[in-house]
């Protein structure tokens, strides 16, 4: 009759390895991180209704997006790095 295996679990990773990923849990200024919102490049629009209807990522991590403004009508292309 063979025996039965028992199932041994792994210990737990130390902390520094979980948390290592996370921020910590201060108020610090570099935390938060804020950008205005895009808008329409025509000076008599400016409107920050738009549509983004092509994408393309660059290997440098930029993407480039091709927007047009629900606004005007005007098409224009946005690089976000």
């Amino acid at each position: 009759m063979a025996k039965a295996r028992r199932k041994v679990k792994a210990d737990p990773p130390p902390s520094s390895a979980t948390s290592r990923h996370r921020l910590p849990a201060t108020d610090h200024p570099l935390r938060y991180v804020f950008h205005q919102r895009p808008r329409c490049p025509d000076p008599d629009c400016r409107s920050g209704d738009l549509r983004i209807y092509r994408s393309k990522r660059h290997p440098d991590g930029a993407i480039e997006r091709h927007v047009e403004c629900r606004e005007c009508g005007r098409r224009f292309i946005l690089v976000v790095e």
